[in-house]
């Protein structure tokens, strides 16, 4: 629903990533000890019915929408650095592979509130591996596509200081995504 016909593949990509990222919270019965998460968190039932998903259900629902987008998309299995493991996505636009974990951009804090990061957007490999990311690379596409990261995308012009003061005063205290 938050795609059209006329967008790009990047903007389709995009579109769903932050409208997904807005509609699915956590599960965080999984890292309760006393408690477990639903197995539906692992599902696209558990992520667009029910609204909860753990990095399985985010990142098969995902790669769900994103194929129905005509858009290639791959599962990415690994841990973060301490062991514990993860499950994210690779994109191909333009013949370009990059990396993404919708999970790691969905910020619900404690007071309710809801941010959409866009750090593990459209990201290589390299910051994925800088980043908490662990997995066996020979066994997937390599993610080296720069032009459709987020910051390639969304970057501001800044050829002056007076440029680079106006943009960050225009942007302090907006925190570290967008507040929904």
């Amino acid at each position: 629903e938050c795609t059209t016909e006329d967008m790009t593949p990047y903007e389709k990509e995009l579109a769903i990533h932050d409208s997904f990222a807005k509609a699915v919270e956590y599960d965080y019965g999984e890292l309760d000890a006393l408690e477990e998460h639903s197995p539906d968190s692992e599902t696209p039932y558990g992520a667009l019915v029910l609204n909860k998903a753990v990095c399985t259900g985010y990142a098969v629902t995902f790669r769900l929408l994103m194929e129905m987008c005509g858009i290639r998309c791959q599962l990415v299995e690994g841990t973060n650095l301490k062991g514990n493991e993860h499950l994210w996505n690779k994109v191909k636009l333009d013949d370009e592979w990059y990396g993404v974990d919708i999970t790691w951009d969905d910020i619900h804090t404690d007071t309710g509130d809801l941010f959409v990061r866009h750090r593990f957007f459209n990201c290589t490999d390299e910051f994925f591996a800088e980043h908490d990311h662990e997995w066996d690379d020979y066994d997937y596409p390599d993610a080296t596509g720069t032009k459709y990261s987020c910051s390639n995308q969304n970057a501001a012009p800044v050829f002056t200081l007076e440029d680079l003061d106006a943009l960050v005063k225009e942007n302090a205290g907006k925190g570290f995504g967008e507040a929904v």
